[in-house]
């Protein structure tokens, strides 16, 4: 009697497997913000206030802590932040693209700082030796952008998860961003023509990486890159 049993137990062993695993799938990839209504300068206060988790405190660089000059800043710019978010069709495609225009002013900021002011002034249209604090402040002012704006799209939209989206364009837009600086200083420097023709292609890697990263579901996960 048993015996005869044993496929139905089977069966539904494998049923109860299946619809665990699609329950957790559901769950995994359901979006639920937990502050849908929260505005961009209440999200910023919270920030500030509670330090709460953020999804992305390993990619916090160690030397670009919150000052009293960026926060002034950051302030300022909030009221036009707000309205340009409120006011786009679709608001979380907005702090989406917020986020990755602010991630790559600071990444390529990043990879100008470890040049020299020689380089620096090749590059950086304007610069003067001696502006080594602007660039870093303005380094510094990004990178708190797109600080406040992921935690701020994590509460409002669940569109914040580790190894997401936005990690993953760090992960693959960091070693390309490397690149077409050094290429670009080869370029200008030592009148490299293939050198500026490759830091093009550079360019348009990362705008496509840009475009295709605004189209990514929320709560998808991807396995770390071997770029670096």
């Amino acid at each position: 009697m048993f015996q005869e049993l044993l496929p139905l137990l089977a069966a539904l062993a494998i049923a109860a497997i299946v619809y665990t695993v699609r329950e957790i799938h559901r769950r995994r990839f359901t979006v639920r913000p937990p502050l849908p209504d929260l505005t961009l300068r209440e999200g910023w206060e919270l920030w500030r206030r509670a330090g709460a988790q953020h999804p992305d405190i390993r990619f916090f660089p160690a030397d670009a802590a919150l000052t009293d000059g960026v926060a002034a800043e950051m302030e300022r710019a909030l009221p036009a932040a707000e309205a340009g978010i409120s006011g786009a069709d679709h608001p979380r495609q907005a702090v989406r693209r917020s986020i990755l225009e602010n991630a790559g002013v600071a990444l390529h900021l990043e990879a100008i700082i470890g040049l020299g002011e020689e380089e620096r002034k090749a590059l950086l249209k304007g610069y003067r030796e001696g502006m080594e604090g602007l660039l870093q402040n303005a380094w510094r002012l990004s990178v708190q952008r797109w600080i406040l704006l992921r935690f701020y799209g994590r509460l409002k939209f669940d569109d914040a998860v580790p190894d997401d989206w936005f990690q993953h364009y760090m992960r693959v837009a960091r070693p390309y961003i490397r690149e077409k600086v050094r290429l670009a200083r080869e370029h200008v420097l030592e009148r490299n023509e293939g050198s500026g023709q490759f830091a093009q292609v550079y360019d348009q890697l990362l705008h496509q990486l840009a475009e295709d990263t605004l189209k990514i579901r929320p709560k998808r996960r991807f396995v770390a890159p071997d770029l670096s």
